[in-house]
């Protein structure tokens, strides 16, 4: 017996002792500052993002470990399921993770026998497609809610939505929502609660309209709130109505309940304004009670009627005020209240006095306070507001050098003259320079720092700009990911970190600490979302060789490739590491697609001055066989208002001729090699020109390449031929003549524009040759043979100067009849240059800028040897809005035959103003002649209006 309890006490001891080492190692451990190795469950390979976490450069406690992977845990929205062990050897932490990732929602269906749109049912819920899934049964349970609670409004109680989870693809799931057991609600009573004694009647007469109706939650509030504006505008300003929705027993009715506060009302009255009308002030009372939620007093009233003279720069404006209480006929409780105004003046105000400035001479200062300010201070008047504003402004020109404790005291304002002139001073205490002492590059390579610090602003031995230093540490980890380093990833340091200072501030160590990663290499891709596109279409865009370098900005360009290709609604990339290496990672580019409505039917009316009205339509098929091939039929039908484009002396009776067009036409954007887009169309229109109408058939066929990003080629033929009709009696040349033209048209086009349709700088060249003649099929007969060349150069330059973009146009193009006997040879009228489009000199109708010096209109001269044009504009642009843009030209230009002298031009000055859209502008411009002449006795006019989409 004592043996056994003396071998008991021994293994006790020995099992304590075990607790004790174990408790001690992990102790140990704990105070151990160590690197981190991860793996996963069944040995795969960690998603990317959480092998970021633990770079092998740096060490951990137990404790950093735990709280990066809580907070892992809490910030990443995929993760579907998540725990982790972590193990201690003498050299590593070795952390084992458990790790799911949520799936993708790849689509939300709703059904059910309901009479709404089903597709704006899905917009009710809190999550979208494409979005991660939020897995779990409270999802299953929870989101239907959101459906009953949306149809609710609509009128419709729903008793049940049922929650159906269906996988698609292995990654994601589609979810539909079934509606079931749904039945409309009727409006049965409505019944109005209020705080004060008030015929409300007309009120509930407005909402009677909703009784024994189907409610309609959209439609009541838009009521609500109309009633409360009248209300408030009437001079309730403490109006406040609510509804309720309560269900009857059946489910079937609900009473609509309103609770309506009206509060007392107040009239106003306002005497010795002169700036502003009654109108004016009383909207401005309004929008300052709604905007600072105020309740309406006489005190705020006066605060808010002088707060709106100094926005105007008027100063010392007084007011008084007296209320009176009656009744008004109605007998119903009445507050009116009587402001009377005596109005201030404009107070003068030289350039402010700055005190204690060393760093910028008194003149530097006085431009930043002349370009900063408002109009009020540039017209030498007090604007308090931008005083206040531009002890701000002046603090950041001294960070910007470095000073970065400079104080700048408030506006001191001093006024003399009985108030009428004024002063301001500011006091600057400007405090220690920092310098740039040096900048570190934790983790990154040597050849890759001399990229990042030839772009960064802060450089060695220069004034510290501290307001760029986190947006410079932004701009070099993009450096850095442009350099293959995809997962690139700035260290956990705050802004305090990245900037050591010495002691006096005098000097600053910049430390920019990154991880790299491995070097990103492309492995494959995966397309996620596509319905109807074939997968060659995505993968054809994809310019990546196996084992080729990925960078942040080639995946980005690749995303905009596959937009521009018109048939996604939304793309997205996400690389995915597949193989580790050394020193660099595989990539699986996962691309997610969303396909946009293959087939589109326009209609358009509108109105040109150089066409009059017109109407215009289109059947688009996009993406055709799933091989993003399309296919267009485009008409358009308009009629003239404004004749004076055509020859007076033509028959009459012909004025309301309407001119069309019918277009049709196929793209193939991958014809026999990458990127070589083929289009062949076919159209047949009538058309007016000067001399004559015609009608017009034409085929053609072209080849267009993009190279280099920015180098346009192109390659077309096409056959065309016109009859002429309702020409000039006796006129041979344009009276019921026939041409056949055809020809080759090889072009050229540089684009260096930062932007197509909003450009802000760059510059745009084309180039473009027609050759048509007998071997192309032109005409060939001994009467009339068609033989020609045209050749046409249009250059488009942008500078930005400040707030303003200053665009120039150059275009120019000669043409040349090549055959030798004139007799029978000359360049068809139809194909002779006219200032019209784009190249029209605005200011002048078609009419008068298409006159040779002789007087008579190019078209009705037979041009046997050569013709030419050319086309000056220059336009400063000034952006007043994101859609609005404002603008001044000088557009000059001419048509010559056998003759060029391109200083000789007509010339027009004028506005215009621009609307931007997704295809171009929307242009109103009026332009006005500098060189008004006589034409057939009688004076041109003094300008024009013009209305025309696009602009150069």
């Amino acid at each position: 017996m004592d043996g056994h309890k003396k071998l008991y006490s021994i293994c006790n001891y020995f099992f304590l002792a075990g607790i004790f080492l174990f408790n001690f190692s992990w102790a140990l451990a704990a105070s151990s500052v160590l690197p981190v190795t991860l793996s996963c469950e069944g040995g795969g390979q960690c998603p990317f993002s959480l092998g970021q976490l633990f770079p092998l450069s740096q060490r951990y406690s137990i404790e950093d470990v735990r709280k990066k992977l809580s907070v892992f845990i809490s910030t990443d929205k995929s993760i579907a399921q998540f725990r982790y062990e972590i193990y201690f050897t003498e050299e590593r932490y070795q952390v084992r993770l458990f790790y799911k990732e949520k799936k993708h929602i790849n689509k939300i269906t709703v059904v059910g026998d309901v009479d709404v749109d089903l597709l704006a049912v899905r917009a009710a819920l809190p999550f979208k497609e494409g979005e991660y899934f939020p897995d779990g049964q409270e999802m299953r349970q929870e989101s239907p809610k959101y459906i009953i609670k949306y149809l609710k409004g609509l009128g419709i109680n729903v008793i049940n939505v049922s929650c159906e989870i269906r996988p698609i693809k292995g990654e994601e799931v589609e979810i539909i929502y079934i509606i079931g057991n749904a039945r409309e609600i009727m409006v049965s009573d409505i019944i109005i609660r209020t705080d004060v004694e008030i015929d409300l009647s007309a009120v509930k007469n407005t909402f009677l309209r909703f009784k024994h109706h189907p409610w309609d939650q959209v439609e009541i509030d838009t009521t609500i709130a109309q009633i409360a504006k009248d209300l408030f505008e009437q001079g309730h300003y403490g109006i406040k109505i609510t509804s309720y929705q309560q269900m009857e027993n059946n489910h079937h009715f609900a009473k609509l309940l309103l609770s309506v506060a009206v509060g007392d009302k107040i009239t106003l009255s306002f005497s010795g304004n002169k700036k502003f009308s009654r109108q004016e002030l009383i909207s401005h009372l309004h929008k300052a009670i709604i905007a600072n939620q105020l309740s309406f007093s006489e005190q705020s009233a006066q605060v808010a009627i002088i707060d709106l003279y100094e926005s105007v720069g008027i100063y010392n404006t007084k007011l008084t005020s007296h209320a009176l209480f009656g009744r008004d006929l109605e007998g119903r409780k009445n507050k009116n209240i009587y402001f009377y105004i005596t109005e201030g003046n404009h107070i003068k105000l030289p350039p402010p006095l700055l005190k204690g400035a060393t760093l910028f001479s008194r003149k530097k200062l006085v431009e930043l306070y002349n370009k900063t300010g408002s109009d009020l201070v540039r017209a030498g008047n007090l604007d308090r507001k931008f005083l206040t504003d531009f002890s701000r402004i002046i603090q950041e020109e001294y960070v910007k050098n470095g000073f970065l404790s400079a104080e700048i005291s408030s506006p001191l304002i001093s006024f003399y003259d009985n108030g009428q002139r004024a002063s301001v001073e500011y006091s600057i205490k400007e405090g220690v320079q920092t310098v740039v002492e040096e900048i570190n590059f934790l983790n990154v390579p040597r050849w890759l720092r001399k990229k990042i610090i030839k772009q960064l602003t802060n450089m060695p031995r220069k004034a510290l700009d501290a307001s760029v230093v986190s947006a410079e540490y932004q701009k070099a980890l993009e450096i850095i990911k442009n350099n293959g380093y995809l997962f690139a990833q700035i260290s956990d340091r705050s802004v305090p970190e990245m900037v050591d200072y010495s002691l006096d501030y005098k000097f600053a160590r910049l430390n920019y600490d990154f991880y790299l990663g491995k070097s990103a290499k492309f492995f494959g891709a995966k397309i996620l979302g596509r319905e109807k596109t074939q997968e060659v279409v995505i993968l054809r865009e994809i310019l990546f060789s196996r084992g080729e370098t990925v960078t942040a900005t080639a995946l980005e360009e690749l995303k905009n490739k596959l937009l521009a290709l018109g048939i996604f609604s939304h793309v997205s990339i996400m690389p995915e590491t597949i193989n580790e290496k050394e020193g660099e990672v595989e990539v699986l580019l996962k691309i997610t697609v969303k396909e946009s409505d293959a087939k589109i039917i326009e209609l358009a009316p509108g109105f040109r001055t150089d066409i009059g009205y017109k109407l215009s339509s289109a059947f688009l098929v996009n993406n055709v066989n799933g091989l993003n091939r399309s296919f267009a039929l485009r008409s358009q039908v308009n009629r003239r208002v404004d004749l004076t484009g055509l020859n007076e002396d033509r028959p009459q009776g012909k004025e309301n001729l309407l001119e069309y067009n019918i277009d049709l036409s196929f793209s193939e954007p991958y014809f026999l090699i990458r990127e070589l887009n083929s289009q062949v169309e076919f159209s047949t229109s009538r058309k007016r020109f000067y001399a004559f109408d015609a009608d017009i058939r034409k085929f053609s066929t072209s080849l267009s390449k993009t190279i280099l990003g920015h180098v346009d080629l192109g390659l077309r033929y096409q056959l065309e031929d016109f009859s002429q009709f309702n020409g000039i009696e006796g006129d041979d040349q344009n009276n019921n003549d026939y041409f056949r033209i055809g020809g080759i048209v090889p072009s050229i086009a540089l684009d260096w524009r930062d932007d197509k349709i909003r450009t802000k700088k760059g510059a745009y060249f084309s180039l473009s040759l027609e050759l048509s003649n007998a071997d192309f099929g032109s005409q060939n007969q001994k009467d009339r043979v068609i033989n020609f060349s045209k050749i046409i150069s249009r250059n488009r330059f942008y500078f930005p100067l400040g707030d303003w973009v200053v665009a120039s146009s150059i275009s120019l193009g000669r043409e040349d009849n090549l055959d030798p006997d004139h007799s029978r040879s000359y360049i068809p009228s139809v194909k002779v240059f006219r200032m019209d489009g784009v190249d029209l000199v605005r200011g002048f109708s078609s009419e008068e800028i298409n006159r040779l010096p002789s007087g008579s209109d190019v078209g009705e001269v037979r041009v046997t040897d050569e013709a030419y044009f050319v086309n000056y504009k220059i336009e400063p642009r000034y952006a007043a809005s994101d859609a609005i843009i404002v603008a001044l030209f000088l557009d000059a230009g001419r048509v010559y035959v056998n003759q060029f002298d391109p200083l000789s031009v007509r010339s027009a000055a004028g506005a215009s103003l621009k609307v931007l859209t997704p295809i171009g502008t929307l242009d109103f411009d009026y332009g006005i002649k500098l060189d008004r002449r006589q034409t057939g006795g009688e004076a041109e006019s003094f300008g024009r209006f013009h209305l025309a989409i696009g602009f150069f």
